[in-house]
């Protein structure tokens, strides 16, 4: 039911995605959720949704880390204490990021565009693999979750995949032509 559920999960996501695609279309300054909140409902709550815009975006760098590391350490192929491999791949990856913003817009773009096919390779490879395979009547059971996870949980986690879109609208004020661009 997982695809399922993704398909509806990201359905539930367009109208959210058009909705920041048409104010990105409208407003011309650099700023994102917080501008349109601003915009529409005073400084108070722009306040607000900048700060909690900002809390996100640090508990999502930090929750990416802890599964990255997580995986690399289960896999066991650096020997080298957990400590070590935590601290080395949060200082690469943050490392990274920040390098990136030092750097530049048009750097900026380029890792943006490498981290959406990252993100995006292993649906595209379920998809054209697995999906024929599982239509061929293999059997997936060595490869299917075993816990108890609910529908909500799924779907959460389907929508942290999905998300980001809202992440462009911040910088949309810099764009040569925010009306054409940003959406």
């Amino acid at each position: 039911w997982a695809p399922l559920l993704a398909i509806l999960v990201g359905r539930g996501l367009v109208p959210v995605s058009l909705c920041f695609a048409e104010l990105g279309s409208r407003v011309h300054e650099t700023g994102g959720p917080y501008l349109y909140a601003r915009h529409a409902f005073g400084a108070p709550v722009g306040f607000l949704v900048g700060w909690l815009l900002w809390i996100t975006r640090i508990v999502s760098h930090a929750s990416v880390l802890v599964v990255l590391i997580n995986i690399v350490v289960e896999l066991d192929f650096i020997p080298l204490p957990p400590t070590v491999i935590s601290a080395l791949i949060a200082s690469a990856v943050t490392g990274t990021l920040w390098y990136t913003n030092y750097r530049g817009a048009q750097m900026g773009v380029g890792l943006l565009f490498l981290l959406s096919v990252l993100k995006f390779a292993p649906l595209l490879v379920l998809l054209f693999i697995g999906f024929p395979l599982l239509l061929g009547g293999d059997s997936f059971e060595a490869l299917t979750f075993q816990g108890d996870v609910t529908w909500a949980e799924t779907g959460i986690l389907i929508a942290f995949g999905l998300a980001g879109f809202e992440m462009l609208t911040i910088v949309g004020g810099e764009a040569k032509n925010p009306q054409k661009n940003v959406p």
